[in-house]
């Protein structure tokens, strides 16, 4: 063959070769479905976290139903379905009273809910709303819908004696006949308090040692911050993920309020001050205070303890509840009452984890040796993203639910990626969030609308990300009588 021949083959081959590994490479696949190989039926819903809309999908990424807000709110953060057929959402506000947390750091201020059917220009109707922000408090993170219809929320409150936000949950009773439909309301407007629970009531002793309480707070670690929140209506208590913690308590009632000042009264007199405290704190924990520890012992045995910290920033925590909040129906044998998580910045990579709470039958929980932590010590199942692969590691954000078929569904947060995995840790099905916001991450009405992605679309950093993703069985109560038709796959444009 001739030189010239040869040089011209050389270059041919090597140009080919370069436009054979460089084509697939530009036009790789960024958002939407990826595959389904048999993903357990239901609708994922999500609500991309810099976004103005919630989105609704099938397992295949077609486009069910979609709320977007009309004076252009994002979430701060959850978004929830209910059985009234309507979405709940926190909103991220600008009211400007209670001093920023970051660039938003689960900042809401404001609880919404939505109509099933928009409006005639597409946009989600509010039906009801709930203010709760002022230079004191805000809402933020988290909420949920009781099943007497209240609303349970996480909330930030200031403190004159102690530096920082500290935490306080309150039960909102909505008043749907008066509201303030303002596209900003009144603080308060809407809605009752009917219940409250504030961590600044549940701190050790003055000068005591955190070993002797391992039912409070010790504020020598600083104010935590919550963000999720579940209740267990059976056992009338509230399961709390709070930064490297996993807490719970119980709903505690007027009644027990009531009983435990009377028994403090009168141990008091009888003992005295000092031992009357000492043997009353033996004998009842005061409502509110934690039932249940887990995560993170030298919060309460100290720095130097030997035991290991085991939750890392923690999101997503829920029981395994046999019947879900979802519309499924858990089988006994899948991890009924086991609690489940996103163990976010675990040393060993990204995990989702389960454990075994160690819960009595009387409702109560096994409580440790002194100086022990409470167990257990192991898990019952986890799937590390590191090991197993399938998702980008996820250091914030993030959700894992058991579905009933055994199978685990996981949002990794800032990737906006999402699967579903088997026991045995097999991908069944993958989805990455294809709506994402360019808008600045500032309180208020956003900048810009959503943008609906293309398969192969770059996709800006944390733009896409939702605060989780959670899926509705196909008999969901919420969905009786609605139109659950496919609009079109959810990709580069909204469905006509």
């Amino acid at each position: 063959m001739p030189a010239t021949l040869s040089r011209f083959v050389l270059r041919a081959w090597l140009f080919l070769s370069l436009c054979a590994s460089t084509l697939p490479a530009l036009a790789q696949q960024t958002v939407g479905l990826f595959f389904n190989d048999g993903a357990y039926p239901g609708y994922n819903l999500f609500s991309p976290n810099r976004g103005t809309g919630t989105y609704l999908v099938d397992n295949d990424g077609n486009l069910i139903k979609q709320w977007i807000d009309p004076d252009g709110y994002s979430p701060g953060a959850s978004t929830y379905l209910t059985e009234r057929g309507t979405l709940l959402k926190s909103c991220f506000v600008d009211v400007g009273y209670f001093p920023p947390q970051g660039a938003g750091a689960g900042r809401g201020g404001m609880i919404r809910e939505y109509a099933w059917d928009p409006d005639s220009n597409g946009k989600a109707v509010v039906i009801w709303q709930y203010l709760y922000n002022t230079e004191n408090v805000l809402q933020h993170h988290d909420f949920k819908r009781l099943p007497n219809g209240n609303i349970l929320i996480t909330a930030w409150e200031k403190n004159v004696d102690y530096p920082g936000n500290w935490e306080h949950l309150i039960e909102v009773k909505p008043n749907y006949s008066n509201w303030d439909n303002s596209s900003l309301p009144a603080h308060g407007v809407g809605g009752t308090i009917v219940w409250e629970w504030h961590l600044l009531d549940h701190l050790i002793p003055e000068g005591e040692d955190s070993k002797d309480y391992p039912s409070k707070w010790d504020p020598e670690n600083g104010a935590p911050r919550i963000n999720a929140v579940q209740y267990d209506p059976k056992l009338n208590q509230i399961l709390i993920s709070s930064n490297n913690e996993i807490w719970i308590i119980k709903k505690f009632t007027t009644i027990d309020l009531y009983l435990y000042k009377l028994y403090q009264k009168l141990f008091t007199r009888i003992f005295g001050n000092f031992f009357g405290e000492v043997l009353l704190s033996q004998l009842f924990s005061e409502p509110g205070d934690l039932l249940y520890r887990w995560g993170d012992p030298a919060t309460y045995l100290g720095a130097d303890t030997s035991h290991p910290q085991t939750s890392f920033f923690q999101h997503g925590v829920g029981w395994i509840d046999r019947f879900t909040e979802f519309g499924y129906k858990i089988p006994k044998g899948k991890g009924v009452g086991n609690i489940l998580f996103l163990n976010n910045q675990f040393p060993a990579g990204s995990s989702v984890q389960e454990f075994t709470p160690p819960l009595r039958r009387n409702g109560s929980y096994t409580q440790p040796a002194y100086g022990e932590p409470f167990e257990p010590s192991g898990l019952v199942w986890q799937y590390n993203t590191v090991i197993e692969g399938g998702l980008p590691p996820a250091p914030f954000l993030g959700s894992a639910q058991r579905l009933p078929n055994g199978n685990t569904l996981i949002g990794a947060g800032p990737s906006g990626a999402c699967i579903e995995v088997t026991n045995d840790r097999t991908i069944v099905w993958k989805y990455i969030v294809p709506v994402a916001n360019l808008s600045p991450t500032t309180p208020g009405p956003k900048s810009f609308d959503d943008l609906v992605l293309g398969l192969t679309d770059p996709v800006s950093p944390q733009t896409n990300m939702p605060f989780r993703i959670k899926r509705y069985a196909p008999t969901y109560r919420g969905f009786s009588g609605k139109d659950l038709s496919p609009q079109g796959e959810l990709i580069g444009a909204l469905p006509e």
